[in-house]
């Protein structure tokens, strides 16, 4: 099969260029921030996609247009999108599945519009859909109505009461009255606290902590950080996030979970402002950061999991595993690749072929490739990693980063006049504190002394710090 190299062209348009930065930038605000408007369906802007959303699906070729009329409006907030959008959400002519499924994205492109347009009206349609016979409508209309910020007492005992109900995910209810701060419910929901359901478990210690300030049901939720299933391991690190659980930071840096999942829950416990009065700035915290971003896989716990034979050490084996969707499985190959491949051209050919021949981008498996180009110093994919490095957009910061760090280990001094341009003009911290470190291994201390007098309180802080990057290791 002819392997087909991926360009991003038909994935981003440029970084913005040469402005000053804000501060800092949430993660939330990074995805949501043109986030798939060029990536899907380029065609379709504001007007089609209203055009389409006020069809009827027995009047269309393919009704599923009216779910991606719905998604695509998410990035146009206006008061025209709104009103198709509350239209659609308020025809309840049709049963057809196509026509719940529009709904339902109907209701979410609304919760991100945050209220600004028509919020009564918004939010009377919201609470009617709680009353729906179609649970997932119930469950995105009670994630949106706590998106908007909803907190009035009907309001909150309508959400409440949802926990009654069988057919509906608790997860999200239990998050919702967190959101809303219903202390009247955190008897109810301390019924789930032993929950079979880990996901559900892990919310309900979660919305009591949060409401109750009882810290001592938060060792359940750390335990299931080190459950062997994923998507229980991005639940428990979701809801301490959402707590802000300080005392649990080491253990979300050890996860082998994503990158992205991760930097956004240490973020939310240190503060988008340095106003932890149980949190002071240290040599230790300072470590502990650079250990997140450097994200190398010694120093992941990998709940165990081993490679013990000489096949399931093989660079074949750990390729294959950079390109599992389990971060666990993913840092084990790397993991492997740097203990026993570390310098094998030919390991590194390998990881860069698989990659080359993936006709899709991967996103999972990108970031794990190009930090494992990186451990393997595979100077041949040094303008793969630069190119990337330059131009993909800031939904990429993870891979962004990943490919900084990479070139950095590979000693590029190419990349080094990328790494302060990016690095001063990106509001992206965690982008940020990897071209700090990047720089700084590379001999070059600008970028340090720029950013003494950075906007944002961690990466000042940092910047700062007398401490250096020596002891990140391979």
């Amino acid at each position: 099969m002819r392997c087909a190299r991926r360009r991003w062209e038909f994935i981003c348009l440029a970084e913005s260029g040469g402005q000053t930065a804000p501060a800092f930038q949430r993660t939330e605000e990074t995805f949501q921030q043109d986030a798939g408007k060029d990536l899907f369906f380029p065609a379709l802007d504001e007007e089609k996609a209203i055009e389409l959303i006020g069809m009827g699906s027995t009047d269309m070729e393919d009704p599923s247009e009216r779910y991606i009329a719905a998604e695509r409006l998410k990035f146009y907030p206006s008061q025209a999108s709104t009103d198709a959008l509350l239209k659609c959400v308020n025809d309840r002519s049709s049963t057809e599945l196509y026509d719940l499924v529009a709904r339902r994205k109907s209701i979410e492109s609304l919760g991100h519009f945050n209220g600004e347009f028509s919020r009564e009206e918004v939010v009377e349609t919201l609470v009617s859909s709680l009353q729906s016979s179609d649970p997932y409508e119930v469950e995105v209309a009670v994630w949106a109505l706590s998106k908007l910020g909803v907190k009035t007492p009907d309001v909150v005992d309508a959400v409440d009461a949802i926990l009654d109900r069988d057919d509906v995910n608790k997860r999200v209810v239990i998050q919702s009255l967190a959101q809303m701060n219903s202390k009247k419910s955190v008897d109810k929901i301390s019924r789930y606290l032993d929950d079979d359901d880990l996901a559900t478990r892990c919310s309900a210690i979660g919305a009591v902590y949060s409401m109750s300030g009882n810290d001592a049901v938060m060792g359940g939720i750390c335990d299931v950080l080190r459950s062997n299933d994923l998507n229980q391991r991005r639940a428990a690190i979701e809801d301490i996030t959402r707590a802000k659980y300080l005392p649990a930071l080491d253990r979300v840096i050890e996860t082998p979970n994503s990158l992205v999942l991760k930097s956004r829950a240490v973020r939310e416990m240190v503060g988008a402002e340095n106003r932890r009065e149980d949190l002071k700035w240290s040599e230790d915290l300072a470590k502990k950061l650079d250990i997140l971003i450097w994200d190398n896989p010694r120093s992941i716990n990998l709940l165990g999991t081993v490679a013990d034979t000489s096949k399931a050490r093989s660079v074949q084996r750990c390729v294959n595993r950079l390109f599992n969707n389990d971060a666990l499985q993913s840092y084990l190959g790397a993991k492997v690749l740097l203990e026993d491949h570390r310098d094998n051209d030919e390991a590194g050919a390998q990881v860069l072929d698989r990659f080359n021949c993936m006709e899709y981008f991967d996103y999972f498996a990108a970031y794990h490739v190009f930090k494992a180009l990186g451990w393997l110093s595979y100077k041949p994919a040094e303008s793969l990693l630069l190119d990337n490095f330059r131009t993909l957009p800031p939904r990429f910061f993870n891979h962004k980063a990943g490919a900084c760090l990479s070139l950095c280990k590979m000693g590029s001094e190419s990349a080094l006049e990328d790494f302060l341009k990016i690095g001063k003009e990106s509001n992206i911290w965690e982008l940020t504190y990897a071209c700090l470190i990047a720089a700084e291994r590379l001999g070059d201390d600008r970028l340090r002394r720029e950013l003494q007098d950075d906007s944002d309180w961690l990466i000042r802080s940092r910047a700062q710090t007398e401490l250096g990057f020596e002891h990140l290791t391979l």
